[in-house]
């Protein structure tokens, strides 16, 4: 479907781009940007709580959150346009996860950078082999459960959307009026965009209610540019940085979050398929593990965390109607 679609044409819960659809150019631009927007502080948070609390130095710390979002970008174009076997091949964001704060912080502390980045590489495998084993799961996956894990995302995902309208963890005015109100202003604008706007205005009515909200942070004066405009304009990727260490003692704290993540795309890729009107076979879910595997034994190379699919972004698929692959390869 190379052309805009007339909304007015199509009910209300049909996707207007399907996921092997090509929105124009700059209308993929601009949904591209508001699923970006809506992974970036995931991804960027948890290189920061990492390198923070293993004590690395701020360029080191700046660099950490440069791979992260450079192996975000790899990943989701592997799992969004499918290389070989490898990829879902539907409109899945990908990046660095929380589930591996925990362990990256306890092997970052006793092990450094080093053999952080060694586990994650190895502990890639464990995705790798069981992507090879999906099929036979698939059976435990009928409606009535895909329906639930649809359900759950966003529940789930419920906390953290209070925690950021309150400021984010640890922020001096956490909980206050005006974080409350700026964040229900935003909501409130996203929702009436999105009833009630036609065409390009509805699609992207995320990313208009976050441009409205931060003309009123600037109008309050709570935004803070000076570390953007301090930092690098450009910093390449390297292979190895900080070294690597493989260690099955520095492996073991990674195979439990690996397992929970590679459940949790299950999860994901099956809502994707649902959200997007095209119901995934076994054998793309498990091109869609492999993606998730490959992406963070990669990210390991290049100095990032772990990768896997992002939950919040399945919810701009019926929230926006488009599902395309195309878009999520130009983010």
């Amino acid at each position: 479907m190379g052309e805009i679609v007339n909304q007015t044409t199509i009910k209300r819960n049909e996707i207007v781009y399907k996921v092997d659809d090509r929105p124009p150019l700059p209308l993929s631009i601009v949904l591209a940007l508001q699923h970006i927007l809506a992974a970036f502080g995931g991804i960027v948070a948890v290189p920061l709580i990492v390198g923070q609390a293993i004590g690395v130095k701020i360029d080191d710390l700046s660099y950490l959150v440069s791979a992260a979002i450079f192996m975000a970008g790899l990943a989701t174009f592997i799992q969004a346009r499918g290389i070989g076997k490898c990829g879902a091949r539907v409109s899945c964001m990908m990046g660095t996860d929380f589930s591996f704060v925990s362990a990256g912080i306890l092997v970052g502390q006793s092990m450094g950078l080093a053999g952080y980045f060694g586990a994650t590489i190895l502990g890639s495998f464990v995705e790798i082999i069981l992507s090879r084993f999906i099929k036979p799961l698939m059976k435990y996956f009928p409606p009535v459960v895909t329906g639930t894990v649809v359900t759950l995302i966003g529940l789930t995902l419920l906390p953290v959307s209070i925690d950021w309208a309150a400021g984010g963890y640890g922020a001096p005015d956490y909980g206050s009026l005006q974080n409350i109100s700026i964040a229900m202003i935003v909501l409130l604008i996203a929702l009436f965009l999105n009833k009630y706007g036609k065409g390009i205005v509805s699609s992207a009515s995320v990313l208009i209610a976050i441009f409205f909200g931060y003309i009123i942070c600037s109008f309050l004066g709570i935004l803070d540019f000076k570390p953007v405009l301090d930092a690098k304009w450009i910093e390449l990727p390297r292979i190895f940085k900080y070294g690597v260490k493989f260690s099955l003692v520095g492996v073991l704290p990674f195979i439990a979050p690996y397992l929970v993540t590679t459940i949790e795309t299950v999860g994901c890729l099956i809502a994707i398929g649902e959200a997007s009107e095209k119901p995934l076979s076994s054998e793309e879910v498990s091109a869609g593990i492999l993606a998730d595997g490959v992406g963070s034994l990669l990210a390991g190379f290049f100095g990032a965390g772990p990768n896997t699919s992002f939950s919040q972004n399945v919810g701009l698929i019926p929230l926006t109607k488009v599902a395309s692959r195309y878009v999520m390869i130009v983010a």
